[in-house]
């Protein structure tokens, strides 16, 4: 099957929003805000919960899941539809507006808001270019969350040449199917470079793009899956049918809750709901706002939680501040 007799634009094809992904992100972000608060607390490292709290950081991979996703999805969709695809320097030159603003005012903020010592101006200034992963020696109070913005900004960087080397081949159904099994490999890549990084000592190669390319790899595959099967490239699956059953989301839940620490009341509160009610709960805009933004405003969120917990502003002691206040303040 052909470009040219698969390849039929239609609404799913053409979107550019995904209102359903405003659920995740609201999840994403809740994780990535508590393991903070945990984190600058102490709760994730002593307190009944550190288990769960020091593993919601998995509401990182959530938005490079999706970075992944909604960016390569243009690329996709013009190599399908054989229409224009995105232009480099506008890519870049969006990335840049919706990133380095939040970050600069995160970083000048913790740099005169927060007690910094002997933390080099040259770290400053490597948080604000977002190359303190590649050097060691620029640790600073309220920056230390910004590790993953500076893995996603690589990721942005090398974009333009992953989408133009995965669809350079003529669309057919089995292009889409090699590219997309490239990039279902890219997962067991990063666990590869994770194993060289953890048999060389660590260290901050371990924060590098490689290790996570596989989060941002599986948000592509799902965005190739999604707009070959729109055109028709790809036939409808068993994957379909359980992805759109209310009864995957139930499931999900009960082997969430079996995995808490402690018995969970929450299931005792929800009612079956029919798959129309439940889109609309997934789709409900978070105050975070459009995934371009959440993410550098969760780093900024990041530096407040750190502000709380040191008292500024607050009048609570250095540390002394308990998770769920912190949490409620930062919120």
């Amino acid at each position: 099957m052909t470009a040219a007799t698969a390849a039929q634009p239609n609404g799913s094809t053409t979107r550019t929003s995904f209102g359903g992904l405003n659920g995740i992100r609201a999840v994403g972000a809740l994780l990535v805000l508590t393991t903070h608060v945990g984190f600058h607390s102490g709760a994730a490292l002593n307190s009944t919960f550190n288990g769960l709290l020091s593993r919601m950081d998995v509401g990182v991979a959530i938005f490079f899941v999706i970075s992944g996703f909604l960016l390569f999805r243009p690329h996709v969709v013009g190599w399908l539809l054989g229409t224009r695809r995105p232009g480099t320097r506008r890519y870049l030159k969006h990335r840049a507006l919706r990133i380095l603003p939040a970050l600069w005012i995160a970083v000048v903020g913790a740099a005169l808001l927060l007690p910094q010592e002997s933390v080099p101006p040259s770290a400053f200034l490597r948080h604000a270019t977002l190359t303190q992963i590649y050097s060691a020696g620029n640790a600073a109070q309220g920056l230390t969350q910004m590790w993953s913005l500076a893995t996603e900004m690589a990721f942005y960087l090398l974009l333009p040449l992953l989408a133009w080397m995965v669809t350079r081949a003529r669309p057919s159904t089995r292009s889409v199917l090699i590219a997309l099994g490239i990039l279902l490999i890219t997962p067991l890549l990063g666990a590869a470079w994770m194993w060289v990084c953890a048999a060389g000592g660590g260290g901050l190669r371990a924060l590098w793009l490689p290790g996570y390319l596989g989060w941002f790899g599986l948000g592509m595959a799902l965005a190739l899956w999604h707009t070959a099967r729109s055109v028709g490239m790809l036939r409808r699956s068993w994957l379909d049918d359980a992805g759109s059953h209310p009864g995957s989301v139930w499931a999900w839940l009960a082997r969430s809750t079996l995995l808490l620490p402690h018995r969970s009341q929450g299931l005792t509160h929800w009612r079956r709901q029919p798959q129309a009610k439940l889109r609309r709960r997934a789709s409900c805009t978070p105050s975070s706002g459009p995934s371009s933004y959440s993410l550098p405003f969760l780093r900024w969120q990041g530096t407040r939680t750190q502000l709380r917990c040191d008292g500024w502003a607050a009048g609570w002691g250095s540390s002394s501040g308990t998770s769920p206040t912190a949490s409620s303040a930062t919120t």
